[in-house]
């Protein structure tokens, strides 16, 4: 059970208002002190967090996507199987595929998507991007404490929350 761990990475832009929230909610859950989780709060993702998500056996991607809809999207992410580009700014199948190539190990991993209407300078989250930060909280913890450990780490996550998450 001590080698269980589960990685969250949030990102985006603090100074770009609803981008923001992905930094936010990760800087609330870190507040929480959860034992076998890690929280990263970055501006954006880099190849260098591959070394960080090849230690973890789950890693929670969370970041702010423009989008009309007004729930927070879940998706059972994948390492991509074709790339050749490497950027400065990565996605999080890209880092996946990284850790695979570099240290042979891919953990689960989950990306929970909060919508953005505004991405003007700013530090303000708009009305639905405040909803969904309620509700990708309610989500993370959900991932965290939705069975013991070690029964999480065996299972396929197929009873994890469903792709859209809401009250």
């Amino acid at each position: 059970m001590n080698n269980f761990k589960i990685l969250l990475i949030g990102y985006g832009n603090t100074l770009r208002n609803d981008d923001g929230v992905g930094v936010r909610i990760a800087e609330i859950i870190a507040e929480e002190n959860w034992p076998n989780l890690e929280v990263i709060a970055t501006h954006q993702l880099t190849p260098e967090l591959a070394a960080d998500i090849a230690d973890a056996s789950l890693v929670i991607f969370v970041d702010a996507v423009l989008s009309n809809q007004t729930d927070i999207q879940i998706e059972k992410l994948a390492a991509v199987t074709e790339w050749n580009n490497f950027g400065h700014a990565e996605s999080p199948t890209f880092l996946l595929a990284l850790t695979q190539a570099i240290y042979q190990q891919t953990p689960r991993a989950w990306g929970i998507f909060i919508p953005a209407i505004n991405c003007e300078f700013g530090e303000e989250l708009s009305t639905i991007t405040q909803k969904g930060l309620t509700n990708a909280i309610k989500a993370i913890r959900k991932i965290i404490t939705s069975e013991d450990l070690t029964e999480y780490q065996k299972q396929d996550f197929d009873n994890l929350p469903a792709d859209n998450f809401q009250e």
